[in-house]
């Protein structure tokens, strides 16, 4: 939430109008608050918590014997993971996920075949292969990307080409072609990792 939010909060003042009339009152002119603008944010930062907390959230955590706090407690981890600062790391990842999505557990061969599925997309492993298609290949490549009336083998390779980067049915075509998504070799090997070590994540 944002800091006006923050201390219109801990201000304990019945109302927005009178948090700002307080705070007014022993603030540095560049300091002052307009109560429009603080109303703003309040509200705001009111819908955007309404997202992952029910309305009478305050008043069950003041009531503990009748409330489930776990449930809540759930609910302040799955916005602590829409909004935590480790969401930086996906940028290293070249594929566009849905981050409305939280899923707060995996059963370890799903976390295993998630690793192997993102591990070829990481920027790094991407600008390996870059790097390491000979160059031939990227000629004739950009050779079939260019060429204004192709024949024969080059316009099937073209129209499978074509099939391929702009996401139609590719299945007929392919067949008869090797699948060499499954030989690739990485420049790493993902190492066997004993992740009953990972204890904490540190969230920013």
């Amino acid at each position: 939430v944002s800091n006006n939010t923050r201390n219109y909060i801990i201000s304990n003042e019945g109302s927005v109008k009178s948090f700002v009339d307080s705070h007014n009152l022993l603030a540095a002119e560049h300091e002052k608050l307009k109560a429009g603008s603080v109303s703003q944010s309040v509200n705001y930062d009111r819908k955007k918590l309404l997202q992952f907390f029910p309305d009478r959230t305050i008043t069950d955590i003041l009531s503990p014997k009748e409330t489930d706090i776990a449930d809540y407690e759930k609910m302040l981890n799955t916005a602590i993971a829409k909004f935590s600062g480790n969401k930086k790391m996906l940028r290293n990842l070249a594929l566009e996920l849905d981050k409305a999505i939280v899923n707060d557990s995996l059963e370890e061969k799903d976390f295993r075949d998630l690793i192997s599925t993102i591990a070829p997309y990481t920027k790094e492993q991407i600008k390996f292969i870059s790097k390491n298609i000979p160059n031939e290949q990227i000629g004739y490549l950009n050779y079939l990307t260019s060429a204004y009336r192709l024949e024969g083998v080059d316009l099937e390779r073209f129209n499978l080409l074509k099939a391929l980067l702009e996401g139609a049915d590719n299945s007929m075509l392919l067949a008869g072609f090797d699948d060499k998504l499954s030989d690739i070799d990485f420049d790493y090997e993902l190492p066997d990792m004993d992740f009953d070590d990972i204890s904490e994540i540190d969230i920013c």
